[in-house]
């Protein structure tokens, strides 16, 4: 059981580690100089201890992202009480309104937002080490790889955890090891803590890993229902033994990254976001390592995408939407989406849309996590 959970806990580290989980360390490390380490705690705050709350919130639920959202539900039905209105008009408005939220929130982090990011970041990386190769039949690659991927959809945490990680996190601790090693001497300019604590809080809102944690908890809550016979206290232990793992790992490589980022500050103070970790790569390990190195974050991305399609499928599925569709034509349907818009708008643009919306739904989605926590785990302590 102990193997189930270190599995467990290193698929929730490679679902998350995606396009901006690389990316934005990095990014705020070169800016961010002597307080690197205020610009940490803000990233911290918003990209892993928020996620992490989102991830207990799901396990307390036993998995059922689909109750976290009938909060709203919930809401409505008190309010309607409240006015004195007997009929079921409150309560149909409140699951209409808490499905769309759900709709749309996996949406923001499936085709229409993050998948198409992670397309792009993983262009972006390997563009740097070959520039021949236009972008349209790069991304008609990654989305054929991806569907092949995301074709057995029950075999998610295992290809995830057995396979896919162990590649990805022994690649990323090597570049992080011999990166620091080669880091060349740097004088660290001065900063203003509050602006870089402000900065890194609104770089892990733009990771959007709270919304993605709704989603991947119920996939790492349904691997263990599935693989083992255990009771529902022992699912819950099991669960925050997992999350706690993944949190852990998250934090250490978020460190490395962004001290990473501040020590070959001078080197990429001009490079593109998504060109940062190959010249980082290249300087410590020569022109050979970085195309490793670029691939890596490919394959990075790769792994965060197999895990947004699944739980946007799924997500498809308990909304019964487009149910008498079969699901090769809706996953078909869902990767042509993702494919377009990452060939059509790219990094930057995607950001652009994705960050002002993401301003009004994180603090509506952190305190529906608060409220489910405190909910779920007074029900735990009178039972």
């Amino acid at each position: 059981m102990r193997r189930r959970i270190i599995l467990a806990g290193f698929a929730i580290f490679a679902m998350f580690f995606g396009s901006g989980n690389i990316v934005f360390p990095l990014s705020l490390g070169r800016v961010s100089g002597d307080m690197w380490a205020f610009a940490m705690s803000g990233f911290f705050l918003t990209a892993v201890l928020v996620p992490f709350l989102g991830l207990m919130a799901i396990v307390l639920l036993k998995g059922d992202s689909k109750k976290f959202f009938n909060i709203i539900t919930l809401s409505a039905e008190y309010l309607g009480s409240k006015m004195g209105i007997k009929n079921q008009l409150p309560s149909m408005i409140g699951s209409k309104l808490s499905a769309a939220l759900q709709l749309f929130i996996i949406s923001l982090i499936g085709p229409f937002g993050v998948i198409p990011r992670c397309i792009s970041v993983s262009y972006g990386s390997y563009k740097y080490v070959d520039t021949a190769l236009p972008e349209y039949i790069f991304a008609g690659i990654f989305i054929i790889v991806l569907l092949l991927l995301t074709f057995r959809q029950d075999k998610i945490i295992p290809i995830i955890g057995k396979f896919l990680t162990p590649i990805k996190f022994s690649l990323i601790l090597l570049l992080i090891i011999l990166g620091l090693y080669w880091a060349p001497s740097t004088n660290l300019p001065p900063c203003n803590a509050f602006n870089s604590f402000s900065s890194g809080a609104m770089n892990g809102y733009n990771t959007m890993d709270l919304t993605a944690a709704i989603f991947f908890a119920a996939a790492i809550m349904s691997f263990f229902r599935n693989t083992t016979k255990n009771t529902s206290e022992n699912l819950l232990k099991d669960g925050f033994a997992a999350c706690v793992i993944g949190a852990g790992i998250l934090s250490a490589i978020y460190i490395c990254f962004m001290y990473l980022g501040t020590k070959y500050a001078n080197l990429i103070c001009n490079a593109p976001e998504v060109e940062i970790l190959p010249i980082i790569a290249q300087h410590a390990l020569g022109p050979a390592a970085s195309v490793a190195f670029s691939l890596t974050i490919v394959f990075s991305c790769l792994t965060t995408s197999v895990a947004l399609t699944i739980c946007w499928m799924d997500t498809l599925k308990s909304l019964n939407i487009l149910e008498n569709t079969p699901y090769f034509i809706k996953l078909i349907i869902s990767l042509a989406i993702s494919y377009f818009i990452a060939v059509f708008l790219g990094f930057g643009k995607i950001l652009g849309i994705m960050g002002p919306i993401l301003q009004y739904i994180y603090p509506v989605l952190i305190l529906m996590t608060i409220a489910h926590i405190f909910r779920e785990y007074s029900r735990t302590i009178q039972s």
